[in-house]
């Protein structure tokens, strides 16, 4: 029979599966067996692990996903060995950390159990920094008694690492098996129940790769399903410390209670309830308040803790009135917070709508400003058209006015004024000679002697001479 039975639930993890066996098999300690329960996996996680060609391998599946605690507890009812150690099908171990835990356990029966230090890994199984997880520390923790840890326990949460345990069978025996109402804090539960009856140690060796995949994508990750879910568990963990009956080990666990009054038996609740509300959280609020409220309706507790503790009812009520549990306060803020919002953003849309009408109004009076520089440069061209006809005109004027016709027509004009009668034929014939100035020579000429024809026969001239 092997001394160390290897637990592995596995689920839909063909990438990480492979390395996640072989670093089992590549242990220095090789008296082992290898139990795997696949969860169902829709990948070729199942197809890998056949791969694996060692008879200390033994494989089931589930042919549907029943949970990771059904897993594993099928696992442990399998395992045979003295030690028992679990693994994560996406983790990976260092080679000696069996043999570094095996040999801690040999040279210390009193203890339980024994983890050890992890490195944290990528997608790629390179090692991560402090700047790439914001929970890089969290199973950087020192060893303390098992009081001291279920104390941290009660008010900080879990700080180990599961894939790192090597429990003895006979503890894993005593305290249960996994808890299948849990999903995220399974192993947390089970750290609290196996440090209610031993001590446990932490190596300080980093013997594990624990793996931080993209995206908060563990199952476990830092998503708000899982942020949700673990308030809840450890609200249920929280109700083991309810089974302390002894006023010895209470104070081991707690000996900051003694603030509350002198510890006795009969009135642990209260004062589990009194350190609860002093936690930082408020799911121990909400804890706190209700083991309270269940303790009191006993009338003889309640007188009990009035006679020794000076606690009434309506210090009870106070304390309901200042833990806001269910976070009204803040829902008040966030509703007034969204109610100026919406002010503000009516406000805005009234200032866009200005700003449009100003912009519509803007575009209109550029597109007449447009129109107007538009018929600007039209008057402007025409104008200089006109103009250069003008300085056309004024030059031949200048011309015609220089011209020997021009003199002939102005004398013909002045003749006509003084010896045509106004209204008469010749009068008009002689008007015509004057317009003949801008006409060929030719038709001055005929004009000219027209009139010079006629002015020959007018009657009363007599032999009148034209100059």
């Amino acid at each position: 029979m092997p001394r160390v039975s290897v637990v592995i639930a596995s689920f839909n993890h063909e990438k990480y599966v492979r390395e996640c066996v072989q670093s089992v098999l590549d242990q220095t300690y090789q008296d082992l067996e290898i139990i795997i329960t696949d969860d169902g996996s829709s990948d070729r996680t199942v197809e890998v692990i056949r791969r694996f060609n060692d008879p200390r391998i033994r494989l089931d599946t589930f042919t549907h996903n029943m949970g990771v605690c059904n897993a594993l507890n099928h696992c442990l009812q399998a395992a045979a060995g003295e030690y028992i150690a679990v693994l994560n099908s996406d983790d990976a171990w260092e080679p000696t950390k069996l043999a570094v835990q095996v040999k801690y356990l040999d040279e210390h029966p009193e203890i339980g159990a024994v983890f050890t230090k992890v490195t944290l890994v990528d997608e790629s199984s390179k090692p991560i920094g402090p700047g790439d997880y914001k929970f890089f520390y969290i199973f950087d923790v020192e060893n303390r008694s098992r009081f001291a840890w279920l104390n941290n326990f009660f008010s900080k949460g879990n700080g180990l690492c599961h894939p790192s345990v090597l429990i003895r069978k006979k503890s894993q025996d005593d305290i249960g098996l996994y808890n299948k109402r849990m999903f995220n804090l399974h192993d947390f539960d089970m750290w609290v129940r196996l440090c209610f009856k031993y001590d446990i140690h932490v190596v300080d060796e980093r013997l594990v790769r624990f793996r931080i995949r993209d995206g908060e994508a563990n199952a476990g990750g830092d998503r708000l399903p899982n942020r949700i879910r673990i308030w809840f568990e450890w609200k249920q963990i929280l109700n083991h410390y309810l089974t302390i009956k002894d006023r010895q080990m209470f104070s081991n666990v707690f000996p900051e209670a003694k603030r509350y009054g002198e510890v006795k038996s009969e009135f642990i609740p209260y004062f589990l309830g009194m350190l609860a509300l002093d936690v930082e959280w408020s799911l121990h609020h909400l804890w706190g308040l209700e083991v309270l409220n269940n303790f009191i309706g006993d009338h003889v507790i309640a007188r009990g803790l009035e006679d020794n503790y000076g606690f009434r009812y309506r210090d009870f009520h106070t304390l309901t009135a200042q833990r806001d549990v269910f976070h009204l306060a803040k829902d008040t803020q966030i509703s007034s917070l969204q109610s100026t919002n919406l002010a503000k953003d009516t406000e805005i849309s009234s200032l866009q709508s200005a700003n449009l009408a100003k912009d519509t109004e803007i575009s209109s009076l550029q597109s007449a400003n447009l129109a107007k520089d538009m018929q600007i440069l039209s008057l402007q061209s025409i104008l200089a058209d006109k103009t250069l006809v003008i300085a056309g005109l004024q030059h031949e004027l200048d011309a015609i006015r220089s011209s020997r016709t021009w003199r002939v027509a102005t004398k013909l004009h002045h003749i006509s004024i003084r010896v045509l009668p106004l209204g008469s034929r010749r009068r008009l014939l002689a008007g015509l000679a004057l317009k003949a100035m801008m006409h060929p020579r030719q038709i001055l000429r005929r004009l000219t002697a027209s009139v010079l024809r006629r002015v020959a026969h007018v009657p009363g001239n007599g032999n009148t001479t034209v100059p």
